[in-house]
């Protein structure tokens, strides 16, 4: 059941669609939903002015980079998402917060790309934010650097990631703990630093892993951190494809759609027709395709 809305934050949506769908074409003016509105409103504390442009800055990005459809079952995202490099834990800070993973020396740069590290973020904090507590009270981002070497270090990704969470997504960034970072990892931090803005400067802080829990509670890390979480990558991955299967079976009543642009193919209608149309569908098993199964670490 969706939270309720104050009379104010009501007012705000309608004019967010309002502002949104006069800047659209006729044909694709419906596509943003209220749920969507909401996320991006949640993000900028209901300010609509800002939650625009942060609409206007997530759907750049896709375009951007190139991430029109996010398909699951096609690789390399398929391969992405399973390798446990970004998740999304079941646990949450002591404020309530969502806590996001990433393990940089799962992270091979030379096999993998950017855009498909960016989808599986992307497919992975789209179901985290169908949360409305995720929305109220925010995600912190988690960038594990324990046994990671230089060659697993992409200088140029960590800032197209930063940038997203904080600029072109509908999540409120809290706080981003890099955490064992070696001594090599110094003089690019510091480089890294000058091309974030500055309110996220604020945000980014190094810690060694037996601090973490000084910060976040031991229940809520996991025990490579120093927590007692045992979490499953696999069931969360599977539970994100369940949403996303729900959705095209027709059952809308708990979330909007995976993708909180609003529809399926609302990248594709909202002026991008530069990029070439593919159809948005969730892998359905059959002979040919491999079942995600939750609690289950094989393919």
């Amino acid at each position: 059941m969706a939270e309720a809305l104050t009379a104010q934050e009501q007012l705000a949506v309608e004019e967010f669609l309002g502002e949104v769908r006069s800047r659209e074409q006729p044909h694709s003016a419906g596509l943003v939903s209220q749920p969507t509105a909401v996320k991006f409103l949640m993000a900028r504390k209901f300010d609509v002015s800002r939650a625009i442009e942060l609409f206007q800055a997530y759907k750049n990005t896709r375009i951007k980079e190139g991430i029109i459809n996010i398909n699951p079952d096609e690789e390399p995202l398929r391969s992405e998402l399973l390798s446990g490099k970004f998740t999304v834990l079941p646990g949450r800070d002591a404020k309530g917060a969502a806590l996001a993973l990433f393990t940089a020396r799962l992270h091979r740069p030379d096999v993998t790309t950017h855009k498909a590290v960016l989808q599986a973020i992307i497919y992975q904090l789209d179901k985290a934010i169908e949360s409305l507590q995720t929305q109220r009270d925010g995600l912190i981002f988690i960038y594990d650097m324990t046994n990671s070497s230089y060659g697993n270090f992409d200088y140029e990704l960590c800032v197209k990631i930063l940038n997203l969470l904080k600029g072109a997504f509908p999540a409120r960034l809290k706080c981003v703990f890099i955490v064992s970072s070696p001594i090599w990892f110094r003089a690019p931090f510091a480089v890294l630093r000058l091309f974030v803005r500055e309110k996220l400067r604020e945000r980014v802080c190094t810690v060694k892993a037996q601090e973490l829990p000084s910060h976040i509670p031991v229940s809520s890390l996991p025990e490579h951190l120093g927590g007692t979480s045992q979490y499953s990558h696999v069931a969360w991955i599977q539970s994100c494809v369940n949403v996303h299967t729900n959705t095209v079976q027709g059952d809308t009543q708990e979330h909007d759609s995976h993708d909180c642009v609003g529809k399926p193919a609302a990248l594709v209608q909202l002026g991008v027709q530069q990029h070439k149309r593919r159809r948005y569908t969730v892998p359905r098993p059959h002979k040919h395709t491999v079942r995600f199964r939750a609690g289950r670490g094989e393919l």
